[in-house]
């Protein structure tokens, strides 16, 4: 779980990395995801993956459903009692039985 947890935060440390990092893979291409392209905040607090693949990122603007397409964000503008509370998202665990927790 450890090294997965690294593997993604790796992983958007790298897509948010303003650095071009040279590989001896010819055809790697990398992407800078930012709020222009629908992510919540431009700043990830956490990272974690559910069993379908999608990649959750917790942000101070909410949390995050990333497919490699797109951008889902969950947040509550209005506070409903059904809702975050609050929208800074600090820590994703994810339980033994795959469950997501905030």
């Amino acid at each position: 779980m450890i090294y997965n947890t690294f593997r993604y935060i790796f992983f958007i440390g790298f897509c948010l990395s303003p650095f071009k990092v040279r590989s001896q893979f010819s055809n790697f291409k990398s992407h800078f995801f930012t709020m222009n392209n629908g992510l919540a905040a431009n700043h990830i607090n956490s990272v974690s993956q559910d069993s379908s693949g999608y990649l959750w990122l917790g942000t101070m603007s909410g949390f995050v459903r990333f497919n490699s397409s797109g951008f889902s964000n969950f947040r509550s503008p209005f506070n409903p009692p059904a809702s975050l509370r609050q929208e800074d998202v600090q820590i994703l665990l994810k339980d033994s039985e795959g469950a997501l927790w905030l």
